[in-house]
């Protein structure tokens, strides 16, 4: 018996190719209660040799986590006692780095993006048919390389493309059939909710591969938008700010390793490698036509208010308004977090570097506000380290 009804044909794994960085073949934990769907994976996880553990019940699945650490967890969401999502959370806690996919049946009361909120890389419906269930592998392979740096920059900006695109192309499919067949406004926010969230998961798995950035992504979203509700920015505007700061290193997909995880001071050619980043990112985003108001953070938070910055040289209020935002939110906290070349600085220098940059790195309006709102708490600033 299949999953499908149909066999479930093997597929070329691009584990294969993977780099040095993951050592020995991956490895796939399988919970689900259901001796059918485990050996329809062993099936399938044979083909693509990787290593698969089964459990029966989540309780197996724990002790399995403890001992053999997988790279990637498949649990099925109505488990005995502990629930899948439940399962979801441990994973999350106790092995940050694994990729997670969740089954679900077709009434299931959980909705698709709550399960990806709980750090879940896909959430695959019951039953599964067997391209689904190949692809949705693949994809957790390419996630397991992307993590552990183990594909190179060209690869894994492929890979961050078509997985926005095909989450993408699946809302422009639902808003067609919303036009045309009345689906329900509430149904169409729930996809676009989830449309933000992978927007979020990917931003995660940036900052895991930047080995000095965890939560940077963010915090500095939150920390722009603070700064922007101070001004009374448009909160339509506020959306797209958002999106924009959560993606705005992207490109360093396409920086090689070497540079970006070096620690000490970069050099002339290491340095230009690290400022093609901004194009690279726009080259990603640009092609999807739902991320093209978010463009401005990602391709011009490195633009400096007296001219000096790249990639353009733009000068004063010639840099939109929300780069100029972002970029006061960006140095802040990554002079607050410890990085590959430095150590963390305490809040009272940043402080004083921030003034000391306002009118030649930045607006100095937009550095007048932070400090008028710092010292006032109406904005949610990181705290130190």
């Amino acid at each position: 018996m299949r999953l499908s009804g149909q066999p479930i044909k093997p597929c070329k794994s691009p584990i294969s190719e993977r780099g040095s960085s993951v050592e020995g073949p991956v490895s796939v934990l399988v919970v689900d209660d259901s001796h059918c769907v485990r050996t329809n994976f062993q099936c399938l996880l044979e083909g693509m040799g990787v290593r698969m553990f089964g459990a029966a019940t989540c309780g197996q699945a724990l002790r399995i986590l403890e001992r053999e650490k997988p790279d990637i967890v498949v649990t099925d969401l109505h488990m005995p006692k502990i629930k899948g999502i439940d399962l979801l959370d441990r994973v999350q806690s106790r092995l940050p780095y694994a990729t997670v996919i969740v089954l679900c049946g077709k009434n299931s009361q959980v909705k698709v993006s709550e399960v990806i909120r709980r750090g879940a890389w896909d959430c695959l419906e019951k039953p599964i048919q067997g391209d689904a269930l190949t692809e949705a592998m693949n994809g957790a392979l390419e996630q397991v390389k992307l993590v552990s740096g183990g594909t190179s920059p060209k690869e894994r900006q492929a890979g961050v493309s078509t997985r926005i695109a095909q989450r993408k192309t699946a809302e422009e499919t639902a808003g067609e059939a919303q036009e045309v067949h009345g689906y329900s406004p509430a149904s169409y926010n729930d996809l676009e909710n989830a449309y933000d969230i992978t927007i979020e998961g990917w931003s995660r798995a940036l900052e895991l591969h930047d080995r000095g950035g965890a939560g940077h992504g963010r915090r500095v979203a939150d920390l722009t938008l603070g700064v922007a509700r101070a001004m009374d920015i448009d909160q339509e505007l506020l959306v797209h700010m958002r999106r924009g700061a959560l993606l705005h290193d992207i490109g360093n997909l396409g920086v090689p390793d070497r540079i970006l995880l070096k620690p000490g001071k970069l050099d002339d050619a290491e340095y230009a490698a690290v400022k093609t980043h901004v194009k690279m990112g726009y080259d990603l985003l640009s092609p999807i036509e739902f991320l093209r108001p978010a463009l401005d953070i990602p391709y011009c938070h490195h633009e400096k208010w007296d001219g000096t910055g790249y990639p353009r040289g733009l000068k004063g209020k010639e840099i939109p308004l929300c780069a100029r935002i972002f970029a006061v939110a960006d140095v802040w906290d990554a002079l607050l977090s410890d990085r590959p070349q430095r150590p963390a600085w305490t809040r009272e220098l940043v402080r004083e570097e921030m003034a000391s940059r306002s009118g030649r790195h930045f607006d100095p309006e937009i550095v007048r506000i932070l400090a008028e709102h710092l010292p006032a708490g109406s904005i949610a600033f990181p705290e130190d380290g």
